[in-house]
């Protein structure tokens, strides 16, 4: 199972909107898709929110999320973060980047992507749209200790950075949690 977490980046009116975000994903989940343990098995969240699709639309695929299917992570009310199978939602990612870019021209979407079971690190990824086209710089690896995200988002930011002269340091601090850490590179 694969964890994809998400941070946006940008102005003060795209912090208001991963808060509305946030809001509707938890409005729209289907409690008949809860099972017992508390996981949310309703894969339509992802459609309802994010392309404004109805539930007998058919459910968002590959080519269009970048998964067979994303579930979203009901523990977490804080943070954007999915369960998808074997592939990250690079594509949702893209979607929303496209979005959020008529908001904030330099808004920036970070996707940090994980095997859950195994509690691997597999990747970073900054997105964000520069002439029209998704700018995208990612890091893989091979499967770090979860408790290193910096280091693989390090790697992902500095490509990130080299590509634009807008691009502040500071920025390699945000996570998807929004959380801050002092920068160690």
């Amino acid at each position: 199972m694969m964890e994809n977490r998400f941070a946006l980046i940008g102005n003060q009116a795209i912090k208001d909107l991963k808060k509305e975000i946030l809001k509707r994903l938890f409005e729209n989940v289907d409690e008949d898709w809860v099972d017992p343990e508390g996981n949310n098995r309703d894969s339509d969240v992802i459609g309802k929110v994010f392309y404004g699709k109805v539930a007998d639309d058919g459910q968002l695929g590959v080519d269009i999320i970048g998964s067979h299917a994303g579930y979203l992570n009901t523990e977490d009310r804080d943070t954007i973060v999915f369960w998808s199978s074997q592939t990250p939602l690079f594509g949702l990612q893209d979607h929303i980047s496209k979005c959020i870019s008529s908001i904030d021209a330099k808004a920036i979407v970070l996707l940090d992507f994980a095997d859950h079971f195994q509690q691997r690190i597999l990747g970073s990824r900054y997105t964000y749209m520069k002439d029209g086209f998704i700018q995208s710089f990612e890091a893989h690896g091979s499967g770090i200790k979860s408790s290193n995200y910096f280091s693989m988002r390090k790697k992902a930011f500095d490509k990130l950075r080299g590509s634009s002269e807008w691009i502040p340091k500071e920025l390699a601090l945000v996570g998807p949690d929004n959380s801050h850490r002092q920068a160690d590179w």
